[in-house]
């Protein structure tokens, strides 16, 4: 294919034909000769290059901004990603909805700030473990792509409450939210209950302050808005939250389907209770290693929760084996 686009007599001007490029099942046998002919695809709209790492930095650099109608690219565990090469694509890629840059480790603030400033319609951005990346560009994304409706920060140890917070105040759309292990993230990161000490006409003005001094924490995120799409949010190993957190996300979230609160260690009884809030709306619930939850709410839970399909509650001490039958169909 790539000797057919080199040619200089064809019959018909196959590069323009090309609207979608995946080398899923090449990655390992894909180097940077072949993949430079590509760049003749003028009008490429999907591009999928997960694991093909031996494609070298300079030929993503080179190769990556000739894809100026580019809607949608996957670049997960493509090594050699460098915040150049995303910068290049998002001057030019200004159409784009969704970037996959998963195990991309040498993407920086740089890229996805770019990224931010360029493509307005990103609805979906996969980021998982990018661990060089700091709130700034999570800010730039949350301000700058109002339409996001995903977005994956698994393992980017460095976010903070700062980022996520504006998430929350400038994504109105969002439907899925992985924030796993991200340890750094306590309650201040997410919406404060509704209550009586809460009621007011407009969101909290501290709610994108990025200014915070050490040992100073931030007000609660007033937000009098409900994020009626939201179905899917991640909390794995994010150990700082509490029941607070938990009270917070079902009273703005109220159709959450999937919600993933494993190895989340000060978890109690109280969270459970308000995960019942979410009634029939709840399928699938993770709270492995929430060693603080007893048989008293998961009995609640179930009586609650009639649609629930998975759930899991790997190493419970202090819960026991009759909670199970709850959840066992009638012989």
């Amino acid at each position: 294919m790539a000797n057919l686009l080199r040619a200089e007599h064809q019959t018909f001007t196959y590069p323009s034909f090309i609207r979608r490029l995946n080398f899923l099942n090449h990655g390992s046998d894909l180097s940077d000769n072949i993949f430079t002919v590509f760049a003749r695809c003028d009008r490429l709209e999907r591009l999928t290059l997960i694991g093909c790492k031996h494609v070298s930095a300079a030929a993503l650099t080179n190769t990556l901004p000739a894809f100026l109608n580019l809607v949608a690219v996957d670049l997960s565990n493509v090594v050699n990603t460098t915040s150049g090469a995303i910068v290049g694509l998002a001057s030019v890629a200004i159409r784009l909805q969704g970037i996959n840059l998963t195990g991309c480790e040498q993407v920086d603030d740089e890229g996805i700030i770019a990224l931010a400033i360029n493509c307005p319609l990103l609805r979906r951005v996969k980021l998982s473990g990018l661990g060089l990346l700091t709130d700034e560009s999570i800010s730039a994304l949350a301000e700058g792509c109002s339409m996001l409706l995903e977005i994956d920060l698994h393992n980017c140890s460095l976010v903070t409450d700062v980022s996520i917070r504006r998430i929350w105040t400038n994504l109105l759309h969002m439907r899925e939210m992985r924030l796993s292990h991200c340890s750094l993230l306590t309650d201040a990161a997410f919406p404060a209950p509704f209550g009586p000490e809460y009621h007011t006409e407009c969101v909290n003005p501290f709610a994108n302050s990025s200014i915070k001094k050490e040992n100073e924490e931030l007000p609660p995120l007033i937000i009098c808005r409900i994020f009626e799409n939201l179905r899917m949010l991640d909390l794995t190993a994010c150990p700082l939250i509490t029941d607070q957190a938990v009270a917070g996300i079902v009273s703005h979230a109220p159709k959450i389907r999937n919600l993933v609160l494993s190895k989340c260690a000060l978890l109690t009884d109280r969270a459970v209770e308000s995960i019942c809030r979410l009634g029939r709306h709840l399928h699938y619930l993770h709270l492995g290693h929430a060693s603080k939850i007893t048989d008293r709410s998961v009995r609640l839970l179930t009586r609650s929760c009639m649609r629930i399909r998975y759930i899991d509650f790997a190493s419970k001490s202090n819960s026991t084996f009759i909670v199970v039958h709850y959840f066992l169909p009638p012989f």
